[in-house]
C-alpha cells in the first residue's frame, strides 16, 4: 500500500466561513489516507474548532503584507517546518498564504506541489496605486507559479481569468457542513446578548461595510419592508469603512430600531442560526457558502441576482435571485422567504396590538391548481424543502472533499485505491 499523502494547509485569518471550509475539508481527508495539518497564525475558536475533528494544527506568525521585509521573519519560520516535516503538497489559502508559501518552498531542498486556492479576488480600490500594483504582480506572480489552482464557482475562474488569462482552474465548489445548532443552543438568549428582539422575524446579512458592496440598497429595500410589517429586525454582519454612513442611512430611513450592526464577530454563525431569512448581496469568494450555511440551519434565503448566486441556485424554483438595487421587488423576495417560514412558531406583531401568524398576514401557503376539479390544496412547503434539500446534497462536505482528494492524486501522481474484493 502506498504511503499517505501529507498535506501542509497554510491559511492566514479570514472570514468565519474560511474557518468552517478548512476544518470540513480537513476533517474528512483522512478517511481517504490524506494526513491534513493547518498552519497559520490560528485564532483560539480555529484550533479549538480542529482539536475537536481531531486535525492538527501549529501556530506560525503570517503577515498581513506582500513586502519582501514583512515576509522575511514568516518565511524562515514556514521553510524550517517544511524541512522538519516534507509535505506531499502545499496547499494555500488565500493569495498572501500563496505568496508566502511560495518563498519558503525555494528554500526546500525537494519543493513540493503548490495548490493555490485565491478564495476570490481581493478588491483593490481602496488601496494606492503602488500597492495596487505590487498586489497585482503578487497575486500573478502565485497563479503563474501554482502546479493547481482551486476555485468555487466559475464566475470566480472567469474573474481569475480578467487577472491572468492564462489560469486553468479547477472548479470544486464549497460544501456545507450540515449541522444544526445544539439541543443547549437558546437561539432566544443569543438574539438577547446581541440586541434583536426575541418576538420578532429577523433578517440577516453577512457582509463588509465596503465601498462597492450594496448594503444601501439592501437597507432602502429594509424600510420598504418594515413599512408593511412591523416586528422585523435587520441584523448585519461585518464591519469597514462605511459603518458610519450606513447607521445614518438607516436613522433616515426610520430603521434606528429595527437595523442592528454587529460588527465582526466569531459567532457569526450562532448568530445566523437565530434568524429566519438571510439576505445574500455581494458576490464574493464566501457569499455562496454562507447562503448554503444559512438553508443549512433552517433559514429561507434571498439571492442578489449576480453571477456567482445565479450559477449556485440555477434550476431551484423555490429561491429566484432578485437585484437588490430594485428595493420593491428585494422588498418583495424577502416578504415571500418569510411566508415560507415555519407558522407554528413564528409570529408578527402587527400595528393593531393582535398577533397574526406569517400565513395570515402575507400570502397562503397553499396553492391550487385551477385546471383540475376541487380545490384539494398543495402544501409549497414540501416541495421547497425538497429542493432545498437536494441542493445542500449537491454541495456536501463529503462531495468536496472527494473532489479534492482527486486532485491531490492527480498532482502528486498518485494511483486511486482500487478495492479488492475477496472470494466468497
Amino acid at each position: 500500500m502506498s504511503d499517505p499523502i501529507r498535506v501542509v494547509h497554510i491559511v492566514r485569518p479570514g472570514a468565519e466561513e474560511l474557518r468552517e471550509h478548512v476544518v470540513g475539508l480537513c476533517s474528512g481527508l483522512s478517511a481517504h489516507r490524506v494526513e491534513a495539518v493547518v498552519v497559520g497564525p490560528l485564532e483560539r475558536p480555529f484550533r479549538e474548532a480542529l482539536s475537536r475533528r481531531d486535525v492538527r494544527w501549529v501556530n506560525i506568525p503570517l503577515p498581513a503584507g506582500l513586502r519582501p521585509r514583512e515576509q522575511y521573519a514568516a518565511v524562515t519560520h514556514l521553510a524550517r517546518f517544511l524541512q522538519a516535516a516534507p509535505p506531499s503538497i502545499i496547499h494555500a489559502h488565500g493569495f498572501q498564504a500563496a505568496y508566502t508559501a511560495l518563498a519558503a518552498r525555494r528554500r526546500l531542498s525537494v519543493s513540493p506541489p503548490l495548490i493555490v486556492a485565491p478564495h476570490g479576488v481581493p478588491a483593490l480600490h481602496d488601496r494606492s496605486r503602488p500597492e495596487q500594483a505590487l498586489r497585482r504582480f503578487g497575486y500573478r506572480r502565485a497563479l503563474a507559479s501554482a502546479d493547481a489552482v482551486v476555485v468555487a464557482s466559475c464566475s470566480e475562474r472567469e474573474a481569475l481569468a480578467a487577472l491572468y488569462p492564462a489560469v486553468k482552474a479547477s472548479v470544486i465548489t464549497h460544501g456545507v457542513d450540515r449541522r444544526r445548532p445544539s439541543s443547549v443552543f437558546d437561539a432566544g438568549a443569543k438574539r438577547r446578548r446581541v440586541g434583536l428582539r426575541q418576538d420578532a422575524a429577523v433578517v440577516v446579512v453577512m457582509a463588509s461595510l465596503d465601498q462597492g458592496v450594496p448594503l444601501d440598497h439592501f437597507l432602502r429595500a429594509a424600510a420598504l419592508l418594515s413599512s408593511e410589517i412591523d416586528n422585523v429586525d435587520f441584523a448585519i454582519l461585518g464591519t469597514g469603512p462605511r459603518l458610519q454612513e450606513l447607521q445614518h442611512l438607516a436613522h433616515e430611513l426610520h430603521l434606528s430600531g429595527s437595523a442592528v450592526f454587529l460588527g465582526e464577530r466569531h459567532d457569526a454563525l450562532d448568530i445566523l442560526s437565530t434568524g429566519n431569512v438571510m439576505a445574500v448581496v455581494t458576490d464574493d469568494a464566501w457569499s455562496a457558502a454562507a447562503a448554503l450555511q444559512a438553508l443549512a440551519r433552517g433559514l429561507r434565503v434571498v439571492p442578489n441576482d449576480v453571477p456567482g448566486l445565479r450559477e449556485l441556485f440555477e434550476g431551484v424554483s423555490s429561491i429566484r435571485p432578485v437585484a437588490v438595487a430594485d428595493h420593491a421587488a428585494f422588498s418583495r423576495a424577502l416578504a415571500e422567504q418569510l411566508d415560507e417560514m415555519t407558522m407554528g412558531e413564528d409570529e408578527l406583531e402587527v400595528s393593531t396590538g393582535m398577533a397574526w401568524g406569517l400565513s395570515e398576514l402575507m400570502a397562503s401557503q397553499d396553492e391550487f391548481d385551477l385546471d383540475r376539479p376541487g380545490l384539494d390544496p398543495r402544501d409549497r412547503r414540501r416541495h421547497v424543502n425538497a429542493e432545498i434539500q437536494a441542493l445542500l446534497d449537491r454541495y456536501s462536505v463529503p462531495r468536496m472533499v472527494e473532489e479534492t482528494v482527486t486532485l491531490y492524486r492527480e498532482v502528486t501522481g498518485t494511483p486511486t485505491p482500487r478495492l479488492s474484493l475477496s472470494p466468497e
